[in-house]
């Protein structure tokens, strides 16, 4: 199999398959095995999620604080996005998991493209100006010519428009950043944000009513889960 020639990306795989989230009463221990209890389309996008890691790598010096910075809140989004989608009937938690990972997929590629300018790298203000400026598009694009659906695409480009309309259909976007709040509102001070109740893309997500105190008793209920995503993810 050619999973097997990647162990690391082996070991992740057997270790999701024996996770509580898709445990069966045996263990695993090939990635065949694996493959069975996950189904092909699963696999599929886990295998997907864990080769982004790679992408996050760099031999810049300066540059590798700002790739570390940036997996770690790739992986907190997206182990937000797979559990909360496991409490809705119209997201597919594996394609929300794939979806957070690659919501600052422009900003990898920026960050790359910006070692050829150490004028821009050598000053941090410099440089998070244009990640800002430049991801959302350069993600946009980069997802459309990889044959991404529509929907997932969308996520660099529109993640972050708090205020950005609902759709009928399932909408990765509003689940990303759905998940961006929840990880917002977990942080201690709480970095500034529009209230909730103004929030008009929530409303899709199949959560119920979204109010201040529902998402706060969402982040306690799904906290351990999270955790164990992330784990999982960053291993």
């Amino acid at each position: 199999m050619a999973i097997d020639s990647d162990p690391a990306i082996a070991a992740k795989l057997i270790r999701v398959a024996n996770s509580a989230m898709y445990a069966g009463s045996d263990p695993v221990d090939t990635t065949s095995g694996a493959l069975v209890r996950l189904g092909w389309s699963t696999t599929r996008q886990l295998v997907t999620s864990f080769a982004m890691r790679e992408m996050f790598n760099t031999d810049s010096a300066s540059l590798k604080r700002r790739m570390q910075k940036l997996w770690r809140h790739s992986i907190e989004i997206a182990a937000t996005c797979f559990v909360v989608a496991g409490k809705t009937r119209q997201f597919e938690p594996e394609t929300a998991l794939l979806a957070g990972l690659l919501e600052n997929v422009g900003a990898i590629a920026v960050i790359t493209y910006a070692r050829k300018y150490p004028e821009i790298t050598a000053r941090p203000t410099e440089l998070e100006r244009v990640i800002e400026t430049l991801h959302p598009r350069v993600g946009n694009m980069m997802l459309r010519s990889w044959g991404l659906p529509e929907n997932v695409a969308l996520v660099p480009l529109e993640s972050r428009d708090w205020y950005r309309a609902p759709t009928r259909a399932p909408d990765y976007c509003c689940l990303v950043l759905f998940a961006n709040l929840l990880h917002r509102l977990s942080q201690q001070p709480r970095p500034d944000m529009p209230p909730i109740h103004e929030l008009p893309c929530l409303s899709g997500l199949g959560l119920g009513e979204i109010t201040l105190e529902s998402v706060l008793a969402l982040a306690e209920s799904t906290k351990t889960q999270i955790c164990k995503m992330r784990t999982l993810l960053g291993a």
